[in-house]
């Protein structure tokens, strides 16, 4: 019995992660009517208890709750191939544990701007996840770990890439030397093995606009760690701007990942690219950021927003970042 199919008042049992505490072997109990603990009368809700939360569970109307859920549901998906992969290795119910703390932690930055609270602030979560970070016994590992949900979570959950990218920050300007630089490189890391493989190819699993969109992700959330100083991979930038608009650069299919890839770093960072560019003004630039670069990259998303090989919503990112970069043109020139 799943957690969907308690629509009707009832009791089950199921083996589904705890949407409480992300624990297994759930005991779950719908009803409607008058509830006595809060005196008054409700819709349907369901309370949870399994043995990791000790019975302390939750209790929501279900329509408020199946909105709560989907960044539950990213997260019961994650831990599920997480144990499929490393479920087996010696260590791997300790590490489970740190991996259900900390999304349990980067959870609360899933809240609308509108409910934003100061236990859901950037600040707060990182300091969390400091924290828990300090108080595993294997700080190299923990730290591996980390950074691996980092990544998963900017690229295929509903959390916004500007506030992960802010935790990050936090955490490498406050984790204690050696661990912040570690966590830097590993993050580094991460970076260069992503666009070494490039983006992932439709499977039965996932169709092509998921990829696109997964990609796009990423890139942005790579942007957003450079804007907000917390490790800098600007390359990263330049690389998927030359695979959008590079004539040769890549392979021609490949462009409907890389021109809204490339949309996301100038509506990002497209400040930065502008000066950059600005600083180097001749084909023998100190960077790959050069002034004939820059046209090239306006001219090609000029050409991508007009194009019928793209679809509607690639042709209007890359409008978008064509109105940028003639902005930024126009303010630099006046």
């Amino acid at each position: 019995m799943a957690i969907n199919d308690l629509e009707k008042p009832g009791t089950g049992t199921t083996s589904d992660i705890c949407p409480s505490c992300l624990g297994k072997r759930g005991a779950f109990e719908t009803e409607g009517g008058y509830d006595n603990t809060r005196g008054e009368f409700h819709a349907p809700y369901f309370s949870a208890q399994c043995r990791s939360c000790y019975g302390e569970g939750i209790a929501a109307p279900i329509t408020a709750l199946e909105k709560k859920l989907e960044m539950d549901e990213w997260n019961i998906s994650y831990l599920q191939s997480w144990q499929a992969d490393f479920g087996d290795e010696p260590d791997a119910q300790h590490s489970l544990r740190f991996l259900k703390d900390i999304l349990l932690e980067l959870k609360g930055l899933s809240h609308t701007e509108s409910a934003k609270t100061t236990d859901s602030s950037p600040e707060t979560v990182a300091s969390s996840i400091i924290a828990t970070i300090k108080s595993q016994k294997n700080t190299d590992a923990a730290l591996e770990d980390f950074q691996a949900v980092l990544f998963g979570a900017a690229t295929s959950s509903l959390l916004d890439p500007s506030d992960l990218a802010k935790v990050t920050r936090l955490l490498i300007n406050c984790l204690p030397a050696p661990f912040n630089k570690k966590l830097e490189h590993q993050i580094s890391s991460n970076a260069r093995e992503r666009w070494n493989v490039g983006p992932e190819k439709p499977s039965p699993g996932k169709e092509i606009d998921q990829c696109i969109e997964e990609w796009i992700s990423l890139n942005a959330f790579v942007a957003h760690l450079t804007r907000v100083h917390a490790v800098s991979l600007e390359d990263y930038g330049l690389r998927t701007l030359n695979r959008a608009f590079d004539a040769g650069a890549h392979l021609e299919d490949e462009r409907i990942y890389y021109v809204p890839a490339a949309a996301a770093w100038v509506n990002i960072l497209g400040g930065n690219i502008y000066l950059w560019s600005s600083q180097n003004a001749g084909d023998s630039g100190s960077t790959g950021f050069k002034w004939p670069k820059w046209d090239e990259w306006r001219r090609g998303f000029e050409t991508s927003s007009k194009s019928d090989k793209f679809a509607s919503k690639t042709r209007k990112r890359a409008e978008m970042a064509l109105y940028k970069m003639n902005e930024l043109d126009k303010a630099g020139h006046s």
